[in-house]
């Protein structure tokens, strides 16, 4: 449920069952998790600040580059609602 807390997050991701790469393995660095963490938060507030004008909105690729490099939302879809 909107908006997410910090450990509400993080118990999403740790749920994932890519999450193992997440944090580093098969020998590639491990990604910026806070990153991360703090975007899923910023969406979690963006979609309750806008959950009476936006019916639906869609972040597809979601690049996690790793640790202390940031994410960033390289495509996203905004559909108006009613």
């Amino acid at each position: 449920p909107a908006p997410l807390i910090e450990d509400d997050a993080r118990a999403m991701l740790e749920s994932l069952k890519g999450y193992p790469i997440l944090r580093g393995a098969r020998g590639m660095p491990p990604a910026d998790l806070s990153a991360l963490i703090d975007a899923l938060l910023k969406f979690s507030r963006l979609c309750t600040d806008l959950r009476d004008e936006v019916r639906e909105i869609d972040i597809n690729p979601l690049v996690v580059f790793e640790d202390g490099r940031g994410a960033k939302a390289l495509d996203c879809l905004v559909v108006p609602g009613r």
